[in-house]
């Protein structure tokens, strides 16, 4: 499983998204992404760019786990 760099250390993707795929249904697991991508992609408007950085990369994982679990 490929972990995420940057400022969030070695975590997978989907521990930063905080899913299990393994314990929870394809539900679930879109209305949390569903959630984090709303909450990230205000952040990535910020003109802080340390909040800006993290919520770009936040949105990426949030996207991908998308296209894996529930797309």
């Amino acid at each position: 499983m490929a972990q995420v760099g940057g400022i969030f250390g070695n975590m997978t993707p989907e521990a930063l998204c905080k899913i299990d795929p393994s314990q929870m249904e394809k539900d679930e697991i879109r209305k949390q992404l569903a959630t984090l991508y709303r909450r990230h992609n205000q952040a990535a408007s910020s003109l802080n760019s340390e909040l800006r950085d993290e919520a770009e990369e936040m949105l990426d994982a949030i996207v991908h786990r998308r296209e894996k679990y529930v797309d």
